[in-house]
């Protein structure tokens, strides 16, 4: 892996860190986690758009097809909402700490699908990095 996309996925954890701790407290006095995500849904598509057309970046949307849109729409709909959902159920019931570690298993499922859907290369690296996500979900989770 290069280093630019170590750093980003880096930025990507420690931000993806940050929330669960917002959302438990939120949670608390939301009696339904699907409007948690249809709140958390709303700010993040205006100000995603604010940034779009602040960078000046409109062309942008001349790069969508019919199947890179469908694709996008059917991630969102899988991840940010059925996802979402379940993960403010979970972490509305459960600690923090353990629902947070427990959804980080993604990676193994994103690893299997990648490697039947996509062919990618299955190596000892990846192997072992897969092993330890579910060994440390497995004692967090516990």
């Amino acid at each position: 892996m290069n280093t630019r996309a170590f750093l980003l996925a880096l930025l990507t954890a420690i931000l993806w860190g940050v929330p669960p701790l917002f959302d438990k407290i939120a949670l608390g006095t939301i009696s339904s986690p699907i409007l948690a995500v249809v709140i958390r849904s709303l700010a993040l598509t205006i100000v995603a758009f604010g940034i779009l057309v602040g960078i000046g970046d409109m062309e942008a949307f001349s790069s969508l097809t019919w199947k890179n849109t469908t694709l996008l729409i059917s991630g969102g709909m899988v991840g940010g909402l059925l996802g979402l959902w379940a993960y403010f159920e979970a972490i509305k019931c459960g600690e923090a700490s353990r629902v947070a570690s427990i959804t980080a298993i993604y990676p193994v499922v994103t690893f299997i699908l990648s490697l039947l859907l996509l062919n990618e290369s299955l190596s000892w690296e990846k192997f072992l990095g897969i092993i330890f996500v579910v060994v440390g979900v497995f004692l967090i989770g516990k």
